[in-house]
């Protein structure tokens, strides 16, 4: 995942990136893996990366905005993970270099 840029909206925080490259996610993708979307996570307070995506599917878009992040003052920080699937089983791909914001 490259390019991850963060910004402070009215809805919230806006995280966008590029798309996926098959190159970067794995040196070479079985046939039968499939490319699903994209998770977002947004990392604890000791950025620990949650269990739980704050998607519920995967994105197809390149965009996300989490409208929960609206504590002024506070620093929200965040990664995103390719999900793909093969064989009726969900794979997840490597995480995004961590980025965050803090709100004004």
């Amino acid at each position: 995942m490259r390019g991850i840029q963060v910004q402070q909206c009215r809805q919230g925080v806006q995280l966008s990136w590029y798309a996926l490259d098959e190159q970067e996610s794995f040196y070479e993708l079985p046939r039968e893996l499939s490319f699903s979307g994209y998770h977002v996570y947004r990392l604890t307070r000791n950025y620990f990366v949650p269990k739980q995506p704050l998607t519920k599917n995967p994105l197809k878009e390149l965009v996300f905005i989490d409208r929960h992040a609206t504590k002024r003052g506070k620093r929200y920080s965040y990664v995103v993970r390719g999900v793909f699937s093969i064989e009726n089983r969900v794979v997840l791909g490597p995480a995004s270099r961590m980025t965050g914001i803090k709100i004004i």
